[in-house]
């Protein structure tokens, strides 16, 4: 199944898309002129906020990403993700889970990367979760709805 069909039957947020009319953030993070594109972005509705909506979960999805790069785009969510509720872009309120979804024949060590993420200051990311993607939809135990 489908992640986004998956999610439309399952909850009640919102696909980021659909509403914004883009699949990136809108601020960029530690370098300037570069948005962070994932895969996929879910949100609420949310009248307190700027675009009348809140993110709630940014999915991507990984084969070959190294440790490295995924904390690199970790503190990029967390600085996008302040530049957003002090924007008020984003409720603060509510803050966005992360998840990344690897593949399960990466060679990747998920541990690994699990343990450096532990080492970063994410405080404004409700958390980041690191884990293989199966078709069963056993990932969905990770994703938030505040709804």
């Amino acid at each position: 199944m489908q992640i986004r069909d998956y999610v439309a039957a399952n909850t009640k947020v919102l696909d980021w898309k659909t509403i914004m009319g883009s699949n990136s953030l809108p601020y960029p993070c530690t370098r300037e002129s570069r948005l962070l594109l994932p895969d996929i972005i879910y949100c609420e509705l949310d009248n307190e906020s700027r675009y009348h909506v809140s993110i709630t979960n940014v999915i991507e999805f990984e084969t070959k990403t190294s440790a490295e790069v995924i904390v690199d785009k970790v503190q990029r969510y967390n600085i996008s993700s302040k530049r957003m509720i002090e924007d008020n872009a984003q409720n603060e309120k509510k803050l966005p889970r992360i998840i990344f979804l690897y593949d399960r024949n990466t060679t990747i060590p998920l541990d690994y990367i699990k343990e450096s993420i532990a080492k970063l200051n994410s405080e404004y990311l409700d958390s980041v979760i690191v884990d293989y993607y199966d078709e069963n939809g056993n990932w969905f135990k990770y994703f938030q709805s505040f709804i």
